[in-house]
């Protein structure tokens, strides 16, 4: 009898959607895009201002895109201000977020997506945007097109303001002043593919989270965040020396990653001659970044492969250094690294970690003492010449000499090994058998594959 009335109360004309809490309209909107969650408000006569207080915005401008040209980027950027998508774009985003800014209701994240080497109202879009007080702001301009500058940030608007993160932008010569006066409850900051040339420094007193990739060659960055507890460091390489990156007095920093994209080419050729960049100033430069996280957690190293010289067809110098990245850096003299006497977790990806792994050894014994779990994954073990063998004197003490008779890492505990072919694997297995403790474990993981077994019984 009750399921008789409820379908005839539906059959009569009831509106479910209009008996629908707030809170769950709101759960559904912020799954929408904005286009989206504009065209709700011909739903029913409930739906027809809700979208004003949605608590999340997605504003992005491939919704707008022809179906019929969807991937010539290249023609699309030239074309873009003569393109009515374009223009359809720029009216929706007008007038959404004039509607939205004065409906005095705050917005929980506001995304921003466009893609337009030239012009100035998005602005305009981010201004009114943050009259809205965002606690999370996310705005990027489409891959390919030159950086546009970020639009100053007005008094008061960023007062919620937990969350930024920013791509395809020029960071403006203020920035660190905005951190100090404007944001000042960040959290999480976010700096992708974005011209810093201007930006000495990112200094910030609440921020816990930090990622920066920097597509740029040359310059100085120092990051200032005292209650850092995650850094996610990106540096891409082109020709000669990179940005350099230190950071300061981090106690809080638990985890930290350096990624490092390209390989870096230490001799140049211009006009018919070599301009040779020490390799040294690179080394120097990563050494000191790496130094000043020796009090993290967890470590992740991406790409430090091997010193490479310049593939320029016409000959060079050798570099000054041939060998593992990781190597030479432990053979800086000037800025030796320091123990990392917290790390209990490190992952190496894509690195060279030297023949019969004696890199791997040396960082193991001498830098992290109290290590408990080693990932490693796709990493390469390339045999490099000596220079002392050249030259015919003492047999150096190397690594495989240090290593033949005691543990490098009495405390580790585990050892995953991540690899998409199997033949990478039977060396760095046999390595590990004879120079790791057998209380060890070892996890294999393959496509096809993952299982751990005791270091003992590794073949």
């Amino acid at each position: 009898m009750e399921i008789s009335r409820k379908r005839k109360h539906v059959c009569a004309g009831g509106d479910r959607l209009m008996d629908l809490p707030d809170s769950l309209l709101h759960t559904i909107l912020s799954n929408l895009t904005a286009r989206e969650v504009v065209q709700t408000c011909a739903l029913s006569r409930r739906w027809r201002h809700v979208w004003l207080s949605a608590p999340s915005l997605d504003i992005d401008f491939r919704e707008f895109r022809s179906a019929a040209d969807p991937g010539d980027a290249a023609k699309s950027h030239k074309t873009m201000l003569q393109q009515e998508e374009f223009v359809q774009f720029e009216d929706f985003a007008d007038n959404l977020l004039c509607r939205r800014s004065t409906s005095g209701a705050s917005l929980d994240t506001l995304r921003l997506r466009f893609e337009c080497p030239q012009t100035t109202t998005h602005g305009r879009w981010v201004r009114r945007g943050l009259k809205c007080c965002p606690a999370a702001l996310d705005i990027r301009h489409g891959a390919g097109t030159l950086p546009i500058p970020l639009p100053p940030v007005g008094s008061g608007c960023a007062r919620r303001l937990k969350k930024l993160c920013l791509d395809g932008l020029g960071l403006p010569s203020d920035f660190e002043e905005q951190l100090r006066s404007e944001f000042r409850v960040l959290e999480d900051l976010e700096i992708r593919n974005c011209r810093m040339t201007w930006v000495p420094r990112i200094a910030s007193d609440t921020l816990k989270n930090l990622t920066v990739e920097c597509p740029q060659n040359d310059g100085k960055l120092l990051i200032v965040a005292p209650r850092l507890a995650s850094l996610h460091i990106t540096l891409v390489y082109r020709n000669g020396p990179s940005y350099d990156i230190t950071v300061g007095e981090a106690p809080s920093l638990v985890e930290a990653s350096i990624c490092l994209l390209g390989n870096p080419r230490f001799q140049r050729h211009q006009a018919g001659f070599y301009s040779v960049r020490p390799d040294t100033i690179l080394l120097t430069a990563l050494c000191r970044l790496l130094s000043s996280l020796s009090n993290v957690t967890n470590l992740e190293l991406i790409g430090f492969k091997e010193m490479m010289a310049s593939m320029n067809p016409f000959p060079a110098p050798p570099p000054t250094v041939q060998g593992p990245m990781l190597q030479a850096i432990l053979d800086v003299d000037n800025d030796r690294l320091p123990t990392f006497r917290n790390l209990r977790s490190l992952v190496l990806d894509e690195c060279d970690i030297g023949d019969k792994l004696e890199t791997l050894w040396r960082f193991l014994e001498n830098y992290s003492p109290m290590l408990e779990k080693l990932t490693l994954q796709n990493c390469e073990c390339k045999k490099y010449p000596r220079k002392n063998e050249q030259n015919h004197k003492s047999k150096p003490r190397t690594a495989s000499n240090i290593f033949e008779t005691r543990s490098p890492a009495c405390n580790l505990m585990l050892v995953e090994i991540k690899y998409k072919d199997a033949q990478q694997i039977s060396g760095i297995l046999s390595e590990l058998k004879i120079k790791l403790p057998d209380t060890t474990m070892i996890r294999v993981a393959s496509p096809n594959q993952n299982y751990m077994l005791p270091l003992l019984y590794c073949s």
